[in-house]
């Protein structure tokens, strides 16, 4: 019996709408304002519960995770015919990158709006709703929810004009490295962005870094509020997705074994036995390096590590989508392309620590999905505050190479510290569960 009950009231009535176009971070908000029973609509673009025909007839690619277990009971309203036929026109007529991009954000608001015209007005007492809407295709939403009179918030997805102008910095000295999408995206893309964080009464950024970066931009601070991403390792069976990682192949191409190495075998194993000296060369301490490999995740920087750790008892993996790579990459360094979801776990299975030695990321939930695996995590500040150094990993300033050649050579010596670290790790990811963001969000109510 809850309070309302002993109260003899009625519970409030749920009056969180959430637009949400993709799967991002697996519709974690949606889920954490189920699971409090604050969820009134959720709205994206594409919605195929595995029993559905649309299901069935599809099941390749990012398309196959437009759905997840814990909303099978949510009210979820989506447009799938339509946005199928948008994406499958834009292929077929060669529209591509911000061109794409753009109009796909149109498409979405355009039909976001349009549900949320549908909807029934409010009953006598009941609450005007909270509209949340994830950054750059939140404007025509947020104007209409304003028009309404609800209360709106901004998810920003990441740092911003910024940001843009620190890849291209980057990618000035470091070409090889560049994204999918070289380019930067129109001015309009910016203009409208910062009108949405106009609108927006509250704008949930991840990270203090994140906040700052919004704060140099101009925007609002007394509208900035920090919510971490959350994390919960778990994935539908059947329903597995490309990561941000081609097959399991090498630099050279080569196939890349992973029950070829035993966990007998494995350096986390040397690593937790009491009195082993450390790595060696025969059993080497496994880094792992899981997401896109362009400059501003700091690849460059991993590169030139990995070149002044060629004769230590240290492999690096890279595990990521990357374009055509240089030639004289160290043998300490392999490049092993796009994985699954499940074959990303069974890399952090593999590994003993993960890097990210990131110019800028608003928070980068790789940590977490390292950390639940028990690895201690070496990244930068610039970054989600997740790794306390020495704690649960360890800390070094973006493109400080000799830094973070000096931890990684440091950590592969000393076993205790991976495995006290390791333990830690896997305690940190613990609070930035699914209901600490439940949490967050009741305070924008």
């Amino acid at each position: 019996m809850n309070i309302h009950e002993l109260e003899g009231k009625q519970p409030p009535l749920p009056n969180w709408i959430v637009c949400q176009l993709g799967a991002r971070e697996r519709y974690a908000v949606a889920r954490a304002l189920h699971r409090q029973g604050k969820l009134r609509t959720l709205i994206t673009d594409l919605w195929m519960p595995p029993a559905s025909l649309l299901s069935r007839i599809i099941q390749h690619g990012k398309i196959a995770i437009r759905w997840n277990p814990e909303l099978a009971k949510a009210r979820v309203l989506s447009f799938n015919i339509r946005y199928l036929c948008f994406e499958l026109m834009a292929r077929l007529r060669g529209v591509r990158d911000w061109d794409r991009k753009i109009s796909r954000n149109t498409l979405f608001q355009k039909e976001a709006v349009r549900m949320l015209q549908s909807m029934p007005d409010l009953v006598a007492g009941e609450k005007p709703p909270i509209l949340f809407c994830y950054s750059y295709c939140a404007r025509d939403i947020l104007r209409y929810a304003k028009s309404r009179g609800w209360r709106t918030v901004l998810g920003q997805i990441d740092l911003g004009p910024g940001e843009d102008k620190l890849e291209k910095q980057l990618l000035a000295n470091h070409p090889e490295w560049a994204c999918s999408t070289s380019q930067s995206p129109p001015p309009e893309y910016w203009n409208n962005w910062r009108e949405e964080c106009a609108l927006a009464d509250s704008i949930m950024v991840n990270s203090e870094w994140a906040k700052q970066a919004m704060i140099t931009e101009g925007i609002d601070p007394g509208k900035l509020v920090v919510v971490p991403l959350a994390y919960e390792a778990a994935v539908v069976k059947g329903q597995e997705s490309k990561v941000e990682g081609a097959g399991m192949k090498d630099e050279r191409g080569r196939v890349s074994d992973l029950s070829a190495r035993s966990a007998a075998e494995s350096g986390i194993s040397l690593a937790t036995n009491p009195g082993s000296p450390g790595f060696v060369s025969r059993h080497p301490m496994r880094v792992l390096f899981l997401g896109q490999t362009v400059a501003r995740k700091g690849i460059y920087d991993l590169v030139e590590a990995a070149r002044l750790l060629v004769n230590d008892p240290v492999i690096i993996d890279v595990v990521g989508p990357h374009r055509p790579l240089p030639e004289d990459l160290p043998s300490s360094i392999r490049f092993h392309g796009r994985v699954s979801l499940l074959e990303a776990s069974q890399w952090y299975d593999l590994a003993d620590v993960f890097v990210l030695p990131t110019w800028s990321d608003g928070f980068a939930i790789t940590q977490l999905e390292a950390m639940t695996h028990g690895l201690p995590v070496v990244t930068t500040p610039c970054c989600g505050s997740v790794v306390e150094h020495g704690w649960n990993g360890m800390i070094c300033s973006p493109g400080d190479v000799p830094a973070l050649t000096a931890i990684l050579r440091g950590i592969a010596s000393d076993p205790d510290l991976l495995k006290k670290m390791g333990f830690h790790a896997r305690e940190t990811a613990s609070r930035f569960s699914v209901d600490r963001l439940a949490e967050k969000l009741a305070s924008l109510s």
